[in-house]
């Protein structure tokens, strides 16, 4: 008796994203992070498309996936004192169309946006 084991393309197991974190104001179609996937394929290739969510995937609207690349979509601005995180739903599919999805949420990073405004004032002198 011989017993054959047939390889089959297993499914990947979850989707990763760096950096984790942007920073406010960032120009419109700015790269916010890049998508990798954990699968036992090493060479597996993925597709990745945001996926609805009624949680995870409120902010799916202000992004766009181009290959592995997420960035903000034209006319969108992101203001931490406006929101602390973008939430987005993915979903990774492999060549034989195996799946997973993953809820994404990108950090956005405070920063000064306030301009410094310089007041010039006279300098009194005592001459003694």
């Amino acid at each position: 008796m011989t017993i054959t084991v047939a390889a089959t393309n297993d499914s990947p197991t979850g989707v990763t994203f760096s950096p984790n974190s942007v920073d406010e104001n960032v120009s419109n179609g700015a790269l916010l992070t890049t998508l990798s996937t954990t699968d036992i394929e090493p060479s597996d290739t993925f597709i990745y498309t945001l996926k609805a969510h009624n949680v995870h995937g409120v902010d799916n609207d202000k992004v766009e996936i181009v290959g592995d690349k997420v960035y903000l979509k034209s006319g969108v601005s992101i203001d931490r004192e406006s929101a602390a995180n973008l939430k987005i739903y993915v979903e990774s599919r492999d060549a034989a169309n195996n799946t997973t999805e993953e809820a994404i949420t990108i950090g956005i990073n405070n920063i000064n946006d306030n301009n410094v405004i310089f007041v010039a004032t006279p300098i009194m002198q005592i001459i003694a």
